[in-house]
């Protein structure tokens, strides 16, 4: 089940966006946003090569979990960021040579309080591109889930919050029917 405390407010990403911008350029900061930007996994992160780098796209070719492999678009700026990163490296190398225990730890560095774990910048990713278009296919299809059942997570919880602040309005005013 999704919750707010699964994902950053947007309060809370606008502050960690800011204090990656002040890293521009270093790998931790690349490597924190490639995951907001892709919504992978921090084990389908750690597989990701220079040849899975297209024109301001990610492929991500191992995926977790039985998930699909995909290739998903990130900002062309960001992008042009990764590209100056990975000069010298060679087509088969990772871009981040470290253990997901190592991965938990910058990510820790990095974190607002509240959020215990780095699948919150997937969680946040999955509601940013479902409220955006309101296109559940599309989010299924970037998280790379297999089955529709994993992605209608985001559909229920952005839906429901709304829905339901729809219902409730104004019932505390009125009187019990008798």
């Amino acid at each position: 089940m999704l919750t707010e405390k699964k994902f950053l407010s947007d309060d809370e990403l606008k502050n960690l966006m800011k204090l990656l911008q002040r890293h521009k350029g270093e790998r931790d900061s690349i490597m924190i946003r490639l995951a907001l930007f892709t919504g992978a996994r921090s084990v389908e992160l750690l597989k990701i090569r220079k040849c899975d780098l297209g024109k301001n796209t990610v492929t991500i070719e191992f995926p977790a979990k039985g998930s699909n492999a995909r290739t998903v678009p990130v900002p062309a700026e960001f992008f042009k960021e990764v590209a100056e990163y990975v000069k010298g490296k060679a087509s088969d190398d990772v871009l981040f040579p470290i253990t997901t225990r190592q991965y938990r730890r910058i990510w820790d560095g990095f974190r607002p309080a509240r959020k215990p774990k780095g699948h919150a910048l997937r969680h946040t990713l999955g509601v940013k591109l479902y409220n955006n278009k309101k296109n559940i296919h599309a989010v299924k299809t970037f998280l790379g889930h297999k089955n529709i059942k994993n992605t209608m997570v985001y559909l229920d919880f952005v839906e429901g919050v709304s829905t339901l602040r729809e219902e409730t309005k104004g019932m505390w005013n009125k009187p019990l029917a008798s």
